[in-house]
């Protein structure tokens, strides 16, 4: 009897977590993927003048 609620629970997270997360996260990751070369380049551009930016940042004056 315990077991079988254990295994209840366990679903209900499983589905709530599936529910919450996962299809929010594939969504945004196409939503986000760049469609063509030019993107990205861009998208790759962004990440390194935001690395160099942070990197500044971090840095003691």
């Amino acid at each position: 009897m315990l077991a079988d609620a254990l295994d209840t629970v366990r679903f209900r997270h499983h589905t709530l977590f599936d529910l919450l997360v996962r299809v929010p996260v594939r969504q945004a990751a196409a939503h986000l993927a760049p469609r063509n070369d030019a993107e990205l380049t861009l998208m790759g551009l962004m990440v390194a003048v935001l690395a160099f930016t942070l990197a500044l940042w971090l840095l003691p004056v």
